[in-house]
């Protein structure tokens, strides 16, 4: 499943769908953002996180805006990737440090840090 396809389903889904279907599309977006792809990444960021704490503010799911992440702009778009990556356990949360530019200066992860 794509972030194309969980976003539509999102924006598709009503709030007694949204509260009962919520743990999957957490473990579905978990299971394509592990990749570290930047492209998911910004996807995520600018449609389907944006969608799903919209979706969970209309609905007054407020609670559950956790899962997916500790902080959103004025947009709904989440800054961080950290609570959804991390989202069920399983391999360590990764964020990057951007330039003005959006590119990756540098990429953390539980165990060190790098230069890209």
């Amino acid at each position: 499943m794509s972030l194309q396809v969980i976003n539509k389903q999102i924006h598709s889904y009503r709030r007694s769908e949204l509260q009962s279907n919520l743990s999957t599309i957490l473990t579905d977006i978990k299971n394509i953002l592990v990749s570290n792809e930047r492209r998911d990444e910004e996807y995520f960021r600018n449609h389907t996180g944006r969608e799903l704490v919209r979706r969970l503010f209309i609905f007054d799911m407020v609670s559950d805006i956790s899962s997916v992440t500790s902080d959103y702009d004025d947009g709904f778009r989440p800054t961080e990737l950290n609570t959804i990556k991390a989202y069920g356990g399983g391999s360590p949360a990764t964020f990057r440090i951007l330039t003005e530019s959006s590119e990756p200066m540098l990429t953390e992860n539980s165990d060190h840090i790098r230069q890209e």
